[in-house]
């Protein structure tokens, strides 16, 4: 079967492009849909808006609403005053016949009072199809928007990869009607065969690629040439054509000579790449790690192997901030004396006896802190949160908190590199903010994450992590490399475990955590007093504990449950005094 022709894989790729882009980079725009198009766009949003653009992209050359409103339009403008004063606009077009007189003007007021992204890049679009290069001011502004759709061309990859996927298992059903699109079918019906279904395949996929890197470099080029026009950089000879065609030609002649000066360099690289290269060293061959396992002191953990070469630099972007953590071993907290973290933690929390037990009794015998996957579960307010980050400060490692009630979705887990806001997942993002290879995560109100799953839910993506054959070798999306989280430990906290389903509660062990009562009232007050003073920025030791009276005044206002409440009590204490200490002589 003859290969596709390079015009419709264009055309198929740019289609998919943004408004903007699309504009600057279709030749044939001015006689072709896309004018049409964002006539139509506009109308679907405000129909006199429609009419706007459609009579202002009808004369390119004169370009009307950039010197004035013909007075064949003039109850074009009055519809436009009805549309702004829907919007909430205080402010009305001025009468035909002035400059931006119900044109330019009147878009960019709607879009200004009803803050519509699409409408704006109808606009920017417009400009790049009815605005003369001469008009510097106006370049600017589209070269901005260029440079943000730029960003936003991982996204068209991602398209493209699906239509590929699409077209490849389409070809028997013909879902993809090419007609319909205005386009040649590149898989006639009398010339594909099943024999012939992987090379039509293999051949659509290396169309698009190509077309895509194609126009991709051209995208560049515009932006280029827009922001050169803004600054005044014109060309010699300028016909009267769009400002899209002008940003090409000036884009083209700005960046020639870089191209040369990349050609001439990746020779003279390429030349010294065929050089015979000196012998390495004996000394220096011996000394290289033959192994990931030699290569990592004991007492430390390499967390993240160095990530693999893709060819671009959203591989660097990604891993932006965590070059510390990245191809070098993170250290393992040991295990501290436990009867001291449990004295810690009892002085604080008296109630909880049996959970400290349960909990520091995971870590007997242990050489480094890890504990198996916990779900601390209690009443509202009984300090479940609390706990949790006093215990892993007595354990001294970095406590990571997730608050499940506003995680989004899956991201948990990680969010894939091709999307703008990828990051890596939770557990890499706390070995890397502390330094360690064993840090504790927090998940927060885990039985009261969101349920909904069109972006997944945190709940399916901690399934893995909290696998111990898994998590040794977690795939992180973001990073695209296997992670070893076998060492963090992961403790959520949660008010009711039956909420939680049941994959994950079969992956955690439930640790019941009860709320204080009156009887806890000393022991909770001192604590509490201490912190109040650490917020202070004061030595413990300026708000001693309470006397008998101020115990029987806490007493009779807290008689269990939340210490929410029981800390304001204590704080009301603290004002008391502070207002007793006002009427002394200092």
């Amino acid at each position: 079967m003859a290969r596709i022709p390079a015009s419709t894989a264009r055309a198929v790729v740019l289609r998919l492009f943004p408004r903007v882009l699309r504009a600057g980079l279709d030749n044939a725009v001015r006689y072709g849909a896309l004018p049409r198009q964002l006539a139509a766009d506009a109308g679907a949003i405000e129909p006199a808006l429609g009419a706007l653009v459609g009579t202002w992209l009808a004369n390119p050359y004169t370009v009307p609403f950039l010197h004035g409103v013909p007075r064949r339009t003039g109850g074009m403008v009055s519809r436009c005053r009805d549309v702004l004063r829907r919007a909430g606009s205080r402010e009305r077009p001025t009468e035909p016949g002035t400059i931006l007189a119900g044109g330019l003007a009147t878009l960019d007021a709607y879009c200004a009072r009803t803050d519509d992204r699409t409408m704006r890049d109808i606009v920017d679009a417009s400009l790049l199809l009815g605005a003369s290069a001469l008009v510097q001011p106006l370049a600017s502004r589209v070269a901005a928007a260029a440079w943000n759709d730029l960003e936003r061309l991982e996204e068209v990859a991602a398209a493209l990869h699906q239509l590929a996927l699409v077209t490849a298992t389409a070809q028997g059903d013909r879902e993809v009607d090419y007609v319909d699109l205005g386009l040649p079918d590149p898989f006639p019906a009398d010339e594909l065969d099943p024999r012939g279904v992987d090379t039509a395949v293999a051949a659509w996929r290396a169309a698009l690629g190509q077309a895509f890197q194609d126009l991709k470099a051209e995208a560049r080029t515009v932006a280029v040439g827009l922001s050169a026009i803004s600054v005044g950089q014109t060309l010699d000879f300028l016909a009267d054509d769009t400002l899209a065609a002008h940003a090409r030609a000036v884009g083209q002649q700005a960046v020639q000579p870089l191209e040369r000066h990349a050609a001439a360099r990746s020779g003279k690289d390429a030349a010294r790449r065929r050089l015979p290269q000196p012998p390495k060293p004996a000394r220096a061959v011996s000394e290289e790690p033959k192994g990931r396992e030699d290569a990592v002191r004991p007492g430390h953990v390499l967390v993240c192997p160095a990530g693999p070469a893709t060819g671009t630099g959203k591989g660097r972007d990604v891993a932006r901030g965590f070059e510390h953590a990245i191809g070098k071993a993170l250290r393992l907290v040991p295990t501290p004396s436990l009867p001291a973290v449990r004295e810690r933690l009892l002085a604080e929390f008296c109630q909880a006896g049996r959970a400290v037990d349960a909990i520091l009794g995971e870590l007997v015998g242990k050489e480094f802190v890890r504990l198996p996957p916990l779900v601390v579960v209690g009443p509202p307010g009984s300090g479940k949160s609390r706990f949790v980050r006093r215990l892993g400060e007595a354990l001294g490692v970095g406590v990571f908190r997730v608050d499940a009630t506003n995680d989004s979705g899956a991201s948990f887990g990680g969010t894939e590199r091709r999307w703008w806001s990828a990051e890596p997942c939770r557990a890499f993002m706390a070995c890397a903010r502390h330094a360690q290879a064993n840090p504790l995560v927090l998940v927060d109100e885990v039985d009261k994450a969101p349920t909904r799953s069109e972006y997944g839910r945190i709940w399916d993506s901690m399934l893995q992590t909290l696998e111990p054959e898994n998590a040794a070798r977690f795939p992180d999306p973001c990073l695209q490399t296997d992670l070893d989280l076998s060492w963090v430990s992961f403790v959520c906290t949660a008010n009711d475990a039956g909420k939680l389903p049941g994959p994950l509660l079969d992956r955690l062990r439930v640790v019941a955590f009860p709320a204080p009562g009156r009887e806890h009232v000393e022991a909770l007050s001192v604590a509490l007093l201490a912190d109040i003073a650490r917020e202070r920025g004061l030595d413990p030791a300026f708000l001693p504990p309470p006397d008998a009276t101020e115990l029987r005044a806490l007493r009779h206002r807290w008689s269990g449950g939340s210490v929410r409440r029981l800390r304001r009590a204590v704080e009301a204490i603290v004002r008391v005094r502070d207002r007793e200490l006002e009427g002394r002589p200092q």
